[in-house]
């Protein structure tokens, strides 16, 4: 990107010029491409947000710039948290963005995720997939649309892959196209299960074998739908149907109708994580770990905390949410939060190696939950949503604080999988 001065007819001139605020922005797939608000780099000045970290900034309202006659006017658009900016329960609610969103490790094996011209095989001969037909999740025209054939059959497509004995989850983004329904289904042999989806009201439809079932709204009609499974044999299938009405599989589509799908994920766990796109082979996405100094941010020792978290409402697996902590983990000193299931938090205190207690906390699943909690020498405690759930006089609490886990537990083995905002330590 350069910065010069010239007559208009490619001449350059020699002059003094001042610029101030600089900005180049990535504008690709935005229906929106104005000039956005100004976020400084380099000088750390106010506007400066995030711990140590310039050129971050959170914003409270949508690019509302215009731009007439080579003149930018500057606005502010709709706020975050109303309809009109595409906010959604998964990312806002009525007080601004959800905040730090923390995953672990994952990996998706489905192929060709965005592609289903490709790996994809047709069960009919005659069912079509037009790629790149509609404006995907990601904001992007790379949605296509499947249409079922026009002569009977199962109207779905499908891969196979070979299974390890343990829970999968089987994902899709989904939108009507002509047809209201999709179902998702899994089968080997004579092993077959399958949960429908109406991706026009947003509801969980016939189900055959499928004990874990989800439909999550995305914005813009779209819906992302899962399935939760353990494979009964070693190769086995996965597929994408669309119906016109729910349960039916086996018909003759109009040759127009069907449905808008995009971002088929299919993952080792009791629960979809966010998106990992693929082609023609699967891809790996690397856990999100946050670590601040706990030097000027936390004591050695005792400390209090609060903050505010989301856990995914679905799934068995241990989550972690906070941690204080030395280079020791659970064999040194630390205090943090985790979930061992959706409906408990539980605080944990060790010193030296040696646990000292725990207290557990009801929760409601899924739900935004504020965390209140006190570490130091017999006076632990611990809060959920201002009210107390349990205390214990007898920890004992060792010094050593020397790391702050943001999303994650004491030596970053679970991780939150959801959001977690508003942190503070004193």
């Amino acid at each position: 990107m350069d910065i010069g001065l010239g007559d208009g007819n490619g001449t350059s001139l020699t002059a003094d010029l001042l610029i101030w605020h600089a900005q180049a922005e990535d504008v690709t797939g935005q229906t929106n491409q104005n000039p956005s608000e100004y976020v400084s780099v380099g000088v750390l000045p106010a506007p400066y947000y995030g711990a140590g970290v310039d050129g971050v900034k959170y914003f409270d309202y949508l690019n509302g710039n215009t731009v007439s006659s080579g003149v930018v006017t500057e606005n502010k658009g709709a706020k975050i948290t109303s309809s009109a900016s595409g906010a959604n329960a998964s990312t806002t609610d009525a007080t601004g963005p959800l905040g730090y969103f923390a995953e672990g490790a994952r990996t998706n094996v489905a192929l060709q995720s965005e592609d289903f011209s490709t790996s994809w095989n047709k069960q009919v001969g005659s069912q079509v997939v037009t790629t790149n037909t509609a404006v995907s999740p990601s904001g992007q025209t790379t949605a296509d649309k499947f249409i079922p054939g026009t002569s009977s059959g199962n109207q779905e497509l499908q891969q196979g892959i070979v299974w390890t004995n343990t829970p999968y989850t089987w994902s899709i983004y989904a939108k009507p196209a002509g047809y209201n329904f999709v179902y998702l289904q899994t089968y080997a042999g004579t092993a077959d299960r399958y949960s429908w989806f109406n991706v026009s009201t947003g509801v969980v439809g016939a189900n055959s074998g499928i004990t874990n079932t989800s439909i999550v709204p995305i914005g813009n009609g779209w819906y992302r739908c899962s399935i939760t499974f353990i494979p009964v044999a070693s190769t086995m299938y996965f597929a994408i149907g669309a119906s016109p009405t729910d349960g039916t599989r086996i018909f003759v589509g109009d040759g127009t109708s069907g449905a808008y799908i995009w971002g088929a994920q299919l993952e080792a766990a009791t629960f979809a994580s966010s998106y990992i796109p693929t082609t023609t082979g699967s891809a790996s996405r690397n856990a999100d770990v946050l670590i601040y100094p706990a030097a000027n941010n936390a004591g050695a020792g005792s400390n209090t905390t609060y903050f505010e978290a989301q856990m995914p409402s679905t799934g068995t697996e241990q989550l972690g949410l906070f941690g204080l902590s030395n280079s020791g983990g659970e064999t040194g000193n630390s205090s943090e939060f985790y979930s061992n299931n959706r409906t408990s938090a539980t605080l944990e205190i060790y010193s030296g190696g040696v646990f000292q207690g725990s207290i557990g906390n009801a929760i409601t699943a899924g739900a935004l939950t504020r965390y209140a909690g006190v570490f130091a020498t017999n006076d632990a405690r611990s809060f959920v949503n201002g009210g107390l759930s349990g205390s214990d006089t007898s920890v004992t609490l060792s010094s050593g604080i020397d790391r702050i886990r943001i999303g994650t537990n004491r030596n970053a083995g679970l991780f939150l999988f959801g959001t977690i905002r508003n942190l503070k330590i004193w």
